[in-house]
């Protein structure tokens, strides 16, 4: 019984020593893994022979900062051996088990994330954030040629004839020999190239497979090619982005993926069309995976842990570790539920004893039911539903319960927080109708609180008129008076839950202004400077709308189709159009309801129109976003990221006209309600990647690089909530880029805002502005402004202040 292999992988061990989310992982000659992570740490683990687990057995520090990259050797000169890092501090270091770094391989422009050994040892092939792909002599450090013409990330693989593969953002596989271009297959994929995995085959083998790699995405697929290019298989499964693709050395046909559905996933891709054969949820992103000469598959994981699973009972952990994974599991998807779904969504949900007549279409797929008053959410196994746990938390009385009466809520009377009520617990969670159509939001309360700040702060979050305060604060008077305390958690935040926030209003075009950006104290880490211009408080919005003039212009433009294009208007849909404008004509805009038809023509027919004619269309959706319905957009399955990747096309196809200023404006606009900034944060690593277009960055359009640098300042104020320190990286960086570029006092200040109160959150990000040279930037570029924008040179000095000197 020992002996007997599973049908499926199960835990077998769980490798915890990381404190951030680890990004990569490979299994080295002898045997030994090798992890790295966030924090700039790399980890070697050995298996025991006692006991036949893996052991910490030493860590190493070699990289400043983030390591995206970890590659095994084969290198067995001397005895030793050695392993590849690749990290955010732009160098490739060749590392001895024993923590020596042998040899250092320097001339990447920004982050390695790819590294892969060819040429039995002798060289190596590393990808970057800077677009290209280098090779790399290893024992002298040279590097051989250079591959450009790529953006951004770039994947690299090594394919059976020699050829060299790579991919990025620009959906584009490249086929190299010898450092020159052979073959492209432009839109290999809908999005982002992430990883590749080369099929391990004998060709004579009776089970050959007929295709020589894999290529995985964001746009959620995983596709199969041959040599020559020809794409012979698609596999779909994920629902979210696919960070990686492993092709198994043990089993023909086997392949593992993992991704931000935080699902790991065994195929079967001999099976051509057929699902995954079997998903493992994960508490957090599924970054990288690796298999184990034994047939073992290892996952690195978000959460900081790296696990091992197995199809081998005698390597099974104990049950008791199993249940608790999974418990882990299924309560970060019911709370990643309930922060997604809000109550109107729930209105045209199938009871639960309709379960048994509802089969799911994939495994791992969620699913929403109703049981009585609660929303429970289940998981699809593939032949039943699993029960997870109910998705919006409720009272103590009324605590949801996960799998074996587990509680799943972060506990009694506890909210997520947003940019207006921090994260913790309340005396009252009630949800409050914002809507004609019954749409609610969740309006939490202390007794203690003044019920006209909270009610404040509920119409700014809300976007909802300022006459609508006292009718909320009446409210909460008359539901407080029957409030009995919750037990208080111990705080989780410093920021005063009675502190009143800038009204909606504040929230303009208009440019930052010192009351805009005052100090806030809510941060995670003590900030180590505030100025009269940073920290930002609240994100800026484009609020001024002529609605006759985009009326007119939709129209003119629609009159110009040819008869039987798909984007053009049927007479019935021009009346529908012209009742939409009114309704954003009226004095109470936000208690307008549009309607379906409506919102069919905005976002499904006027989106086929050419581009040359997008900038009215993106205008109707930058006014449209302030709206309270526009959050229903972004609650689908896809979060509504096919309107925001319109938009990002829609700007990098007209980087100096007014549909490149109207879609950024959009995009901008999005961080206004917090569901749409949910799905701006989530996807913050795509649109920072997008936005690092050298043509957006350069536009000749003044409005371009404002509505730009206001995104920036959105995402910094969005940071100072919701800590990502990749993302702030991430963000200064892009800062920098755009700075270096800037001649207009307005995006100019608008970007140090942002790079401002990135400084002061986290004051370790002042050494990497000074090795990037924005400070060599900020007194170029405000050196020349005139005396009428002093505040251009204040602010940049008081930047200075914050970076170390060289």
């Amino acid at each position: 019984m020992d002996v007997e292999e599973l049908k499926d992988f199960v835990l077998s061990q769980q490798l915890v020593g990381h404190q951030k989310a680890v990004r990569c992982v490979c299994v080295l000659r002898d045997g030994r893994l090798v992890t790295g992570d966030l924090d700039g740490n790399v980890i070697l683990w050995r298996r025991a022979e006692v006991d036949h687990r893996f052991h910490h057995e030493r860590s190493f520090t070699h990289h400043t900062n983030f390591v995206y990259a970890v590659c095994g050797s084969e290198i067995t000169a001397g005895g030793g051996v050695f392993f590849y890092t690749g990290g955010y501090d732009k160098r490739v270091c060749r590392v001895s088990v024993d923590g020596t770094v042998v040899n250092q391989y320097k001339g990447h422009d920004k982050a390695v994330n790819s590294l892969v050994e060819f040429g039995g040892g002798t060289r190596l092939v590393s990808g970057s954030w800077d677009g290209t792909a280098k090779v790399w002599n290893v024992e002298t450090e040279a590097c051989e040629y250079t591959m450009p013409g790529h953006t951004h990330a770039v994947c690299v693989a090594i394919l059976p004839n020699g050829e060299m593969v790579t991919g990025s953002q620009d959906k584009a596989i490249r086929f190299w020999q010898d450092g020159r271009l052979v073959r492209t297959i432009e839109g290999a994929h809908e999005d982002i190239v992430r990883a590749f995995t080369v099929i391990k085959q004998d060709p004579s083998a009776a089970h050959a497979l007929p295709f020589a790699f894999l290529s995985a995405s964001n746009d959620c697929h995983i596709k199969a090619w041959g040599l020559d290019g020809t794409q012979l298989g698609d596999y779909v499964d994920h629902t979210a982005f696919i960070f990686d693709v492993k092709a198994s050395s043990v089993h023909v046909g086997r392949v593992f993926s993992g991704g931000d559905d935080k699902l790991l996933k065994v195929w079967d891709v001999r099976l051509t069309g057929e699902p995954a054969q079997q998903s493992i949820l994960h508490a957090g992103t599924v970054w990288q995976v690796c298999e184990l000469p034994n047939g073992d598959v290892v996952s690195c994981c978000e959460d900081g842990v790296v696990r091992v699973w197995t199809t081998h009972t005698h390597r099974m952990a104990s049950e008791d570790e199993r249940e608790l994974q999974k418990k882990l599991a299924h309560d970060s998807a019911a709370e990643e539920m309930e922060k997604r779904a809000t109550p109107a969504e729930f209105g045209d949900l199938r009871d639960v004893s309709e379960i048994n007549s509802v089969r799911g279409s994939r495994v791992g797929q969620t699913g929403l039911f109703k049981e009585g008053n609660l929303v429970v959410a289940y998981q699809w196994t593939g032949s039943k539903w699993e029960r997870i746990g109910e998705v919006v938390g409720k009272d103590k009385d009324q605590q949801p319960q996960g799998a074996g009466g587990s509680t799943i809520s972060v506990g009694d009377r506890m909210y997520e927080g947003d940019q207006y009520f921090p994260a913790g617990q309340y005396d009252a969670i009630w949800p409050v109708e914002i809507g004609s159509g019954g749409s609610k939001a969740r309006l939490p309360f202390r007794i203690g609180d003044n019920p006209l700040v909270v009610a404040e702060k509920f119409i700014a979050r809300e976007g909802l008129g300022k006459q609508a305060v006292e009718q909320v604060a009446s409210f909460i008077r008359q539901h407080a008076a029957t409030l009995q305390p919750a037990p208080r958690a111990p705080p989780t935040q410093t920021q005063p839950t009675s502190a009143a926030p800038p009204s909606a209003a504040a929230a303009s075009s208009a440019a930052p202004t010192s009351q805009a950006h005052k100090p806030m104290s809510n941060g995670t880490k003590p900030a180590s400077k505030h100025t009269k211009h940073f920290p930002i408080q609240q994100g800026l919005i484009f609020k001024t709308s002529n609605v006759d003039a985009m009326h007119k212009k939709l129209v003119e433009f629609d009159e110009q189709l040819p008869e039987g294009h798909e984007g053009k208007m049927t007479d019935i849909e021009k009346v529908y159009l012209r009742e939409a404008m009114a309704r954003f004509k009226h004095a109470k805009f936000l208690d307008q309801e549009f309607r379906n038809c409506e919102m069919d023509l905005f976002f499904k027919k006027f989106p086929h129109w050419p581009l040359d004619k997008h900038f009215p269309v993106m205008d109707l959706w930058r006014a449209y976003s302030l709206h309270p319905q526009s959050t229903d957009m972004h609650k689908g399955s896809d979060e509504g990221w096919h309107l925001i990747v319109h938009a990002m096309k829609t700007a990098k196809a007209d980087p100096n006209g007014n549909a490149g200023v109207f879609a950024l404006r959009y995009m901008a606009n999005l961080f206004h309600f917090p569901t749409n900034k949910y799905v701006m944060m989530r996807r913050r690593q795509q649109v920072l990647d997008g936005l690092a277009d050298a043509e957006l960055a350069a536009s000749t359009n003044k409005n371009v690089r404002i509505a730009f640098a206001t995104i920036l300042c959105n995402y910094a104020e969005l940071f100072q909530e919701r800590p990502d320190p990749e993302g702030e990286q991430q963000l200064v960086s892009l800062i920098g880029e755009h700075l270096s570029n800037e001649t207009d006092p307005e995006s100019f200040y608008r970007s140090c805002v942002a790079l401002g109160s990135c400084l002061v959150k986290d004051a370790s990000l002042g050494p990497w502005c000074r090795d990037l040279e924005i400070g060599v930037s900020l007194t170029q570029k405000s050196s020349p402004f005139p005396a009428s924008e002093q505040r251009c040179r204040d602010i940049a000095a008081d930047i200075l202040k914050l970076i170390p000197p060289p």
